[in-house]
C-alpha cells in the first residue's frame, strides 16, 4: 500500500504514482492491521454448546428409555405364558393317559389323576368339556393388568397349547374362558347320541332277562356316571314289543330344541330335530303321536290284557268276575297319558271292560272292548285308520 508524502494520505488505487489530494509523490507506507475483536466472549459459546449437546442426550434417553422398559415388560409377560403352556401340555397328558385305558375322556381332574407341576400364580385353568371323542382346556389370566386376558386351550387335536387370545401382542379373538362352547355346538350333540346307546343297550340286556321292554331306567340298570350338561332323558315308551327313548335339550339357547330318538329297531340314535341346522320336525318331547300312534294302542292292548289276567284270578278265587278296578290290584280311576278304562259290566258270568281315548288329536276316539270270551282285546273303532263302530263308551251297561 503506498502514502502521500506530503498529506500522508492512503493511495486507493496502488497503481496510480500520485497523491488525489495534494499531488504529491506517493511512497510505500509501512501500516499495521489491528485485529477487531468480537464484543461476545468465547465462554457463552462453549456454554451454549455443551447445553445442546445434553439437550440431545437427554431427548434420546426420553425416548430410548420408555421403549426399553416396555419390551423389558413384554419379556417379561411372554415368560409368565410359559406357565400357561407347561399345565396345559400336563393336562394333555393325563386326558390322553386316561383315554388309552378308559377309552374316553373326562372333566375331571381328579379323575384322570392330573396335578399341576407348579403352583399357578397367573392363570386359572380348567377343563372345559370332555366326552367320549374329545376334550377341551383352557388356562387364562391377566398377566399385564389392562383389560384383556390371556387365554391358552389344548384339545385332544392340537397336542400343543394354542393361544387364543394374547395378551402380550393384543392379538387374537377375546372370548369367555368357560364359554365359548357354542362354537361347537355339534360337540354337545355326542351326549344325547352316548345317553341313548347306553338306553339301549340296557333295554337289549333287560329284554333277554324279562322278555320285556322296560319304561324305568333304574328297573333296566342304567344310570350315568355324572348328570348330563345339554340334555334331559326320558324312556316314552316300553312294552314287549318294543321302546322309544329321547333326549333333548337346547344346545344353542334359542328357541328350538334339539332332539335325538332311540328305538329296539334303530341302532343309532335318529336326530328328530337338529337344532345346529335348524332341521328336522319339532314335536314335544314327551309326546308319541306324531311319531307312531300305533306305539300307544300297544299300551291299551298290554293294560287289557293285565285286567284281563286279573280278571279271571278273581273269578278262581271268588266265583265272580269283579267290577272294581282297585280290588284286580288297579287304581280305582285307571288312566295312562292317552287312555281311560272303565268297567261296564261284571256278574258272576261275564265282565265287559272298555278303554278309549284320542291318540292323534282329531275329532274321533280310539275305542277298544274286552270280554271274559275275548281272547284279545278287540279294536270297537281304530282312530287310526279311521275303520270301526263309532259309540259312546260312557253310555253302555
Amino acid at each position: 500500500m503506498k502514502q502521500c508524502s506530503k498529506c500522508g494520505a492512503l493511495a486507493v488505487d496502488p497503481k496510480t504514482p500520485l497523491c488525489e489530494k495534494c499531488g504529491a509523490t506517493l511512497v510505500n507506507a509501512n501500516v499495521k492491521i489491528e485485529r477487531v475483536e468480537s464484543e461476545f466472549p468465547w465462554f457463552w459459546t462453549c456454554l451454549i454448546a455443551f447445553v445442546v449437546i445434553i439437550l440431545s442426550f437427554v431427548i434420546l434417553a426420553a425416548i430410548a428409555i420408555p421403549n426399553y422398559l416396555k419390551y423389558q415388560t413384554k419379556l417379561q409377560n411372554k415368560a409368565k405364558q410359559d406357565e400357561a403352556r407347561t399345565i396345559l401340555k400336563e393336562i394333555y397328558e393325563a386326558e390322553t393317559a386316561y383315554f388309552a385305558t378308559e377309552n374316553e375322556f373326562r372333566a375331571d381332574t381328579e379323575v384322570i389323576f392330573f396335578k399341576p407341576p407348579l403352583t399357578p400364580k397367573y392363570y386359572q385353568f380348567k377343563i372345559i368339556r370332555a366326552d367320549e371323542d374329545s376334550f377341551v382346556a383352557r388356562a387364562w389370566g391377566n398377566i399385564d393388568k389392562d383389560s384383556q386376558i390371556d387365554m391358552w386351550e389344548i384339545t385332544e387335536k392340537s397336542r400343543t397349547p394354542v393361544c387364543i387370545y394374547d395378551d402380550v401382542e393384543n392379538e387374537g379373538e377375546e372370548i369367555d374362558p368357560l364359554k365359548g362352547l357354542e362354537l361347537d355346538a355339534v360337540k354337545k350333540q355326542s351326549e344325547a347320541s352316548s345317553i341313548l346307546k347306553g338306553i339301549r343297550n340296557a333295554e337289549l340286556m333287560y329284554h333277554a332277562k324279562k322278555g320285556t321292554f322296560g319304561a324305568d331306567t333304574k328297573e333296566i340298570g342304567f344310570e350315568l356316571a355324572s348328570p348330563p350338561k345339554y340334555y334331559q332323558y326320558k324312556i316314552i315308551h316300553a312294552d314287549e314289543n318294543g321302546f322309544v327313548a329321547r333326549a333333548w335339550g337346547n344346545i344353542d339357547k334359542d328357541s328350538h330344541i334339539d332332539m335325538w330318538e332311540v328305538t329296539e329297531k334303530i341302532r343309532t340314535p335318529a336326530c328328530i330335530y337338529n337344532d345346529v341346522e335348524n332341521e328336522g320336525e319339532e314335536i314335544g318331547p314327551l309326546e308319541m303321536e306324531k311319531v307312531d300312534p300305533l306305539i300307544k294302542q300297544s299300551e291299551v292292548r298290554r293294560i287289557l290284557s293285565e285286567i284281563y289276567d286279573a280278571e279271571l284270578k278273581f273269578f278262581l278265587k271268588n266265583r265272580r268276575f269283579c267290577a272294581d278296578f282297585s280290588e284286580l290290584g288297579f287304581k280305582s280311576d285307571l288312566k295312562t297319558e292317552y287312555y281311560q278304562f272303565k268297567i261296564i259290566h261284571a256278574d258272576d258270568y261275564g265282565f265287559s271292560v272298555w278303554a278309549w281315548g284320542n291318540i292323534d288329536n282329531d275329532r274321533k276316539i280310539d275305542i277298544w272292548k274286552l270280554t271274559e270270551n275275548a281272547s284279545a282285546p278287540y279294536c270297537v273303532f281304530n282312530d287310526v285308520n279311521n275303520k270301526g263302530k263309532k259309540v259312546d263308551p260312557l253310555q253302555l251297561r
